[in-house]
C-alpha cells in the first residue's frame, strides 16, 4: 500500500486538544476573539505559548495549513519561524515527522494538513 492522500483537519472549536492525527498540548480559550476559514466561524482556540506543541507524523508529503485570529501571527514549524499572510500560515512539509511550537504569543483557531497523493505512472 502507498501513501494514503487526506485531509487532516482540525477544528479547536469543535474537538478542542482531542485528535487522532495531531497530538496537542496547550491550553484552550475562548476569549480571543473568532477567526473565520471555509465560511466557518471559529471560537475556540489553542493559545500559542511557551508550552504549547503541537506534533503529528505527516503519511506523504503534503500542505499545512494553520489559521490565526491575528493577521501576522507567527509559529515554529520544525523550529523554523514563518509568519501569517492575513491570518494564515501555510508550509510544505516532507513526510515524516513534524512539531509546531510558538514563535509569538497568538491563538490558532484551526489546521490542516493536506497530505498529496503520490502517483505510480506505468509506461
Amino acid at each position: 500500500m502507498g501513501p494514503v492522500a487526506g485531509n487532516y483537519v482540525h477544528d479547536f472549536t469543535a474537538n478542542g486538544t482531542s485528535s487522532s492525527f495531531y497530538t496537542i498540548a496547550g491550553n484552550l480559550s475562548t476569549s480571543k476573539g473568532t477567526a473565520t476559514y471555509n465560511g466557518k466561524t471559529l471560537t475556540q482556540c489553542l493559545k500559542m505559548e511557551t508550552a504549547t506543541s503541537i506534533s503529528f507524523t505527516a503519511p506523504s508529503a503534503g500542505k499545512l495549513t494553520l489559521v490565526f485570529a491575528e493577521a501576522a501571527a507567527t509559529a515554529k514549524v520544525d523550529g523554523n519561524k514563518v509568519t501569517a499572510s492575513n491570518g494564515i500560515i501555510t508550509v510544505d512539509l516532507a513526510q515524516g515527522a513534524h512539531t509546531i511550537t510558538k514563535a509569538d504569543a497568538c491563538n490558532l483557531f484551526y489546521m490542516e494538513y493536506a497530505a498529496l497523493e503520490h502517483h505510480h505512472h506505468h509506461h
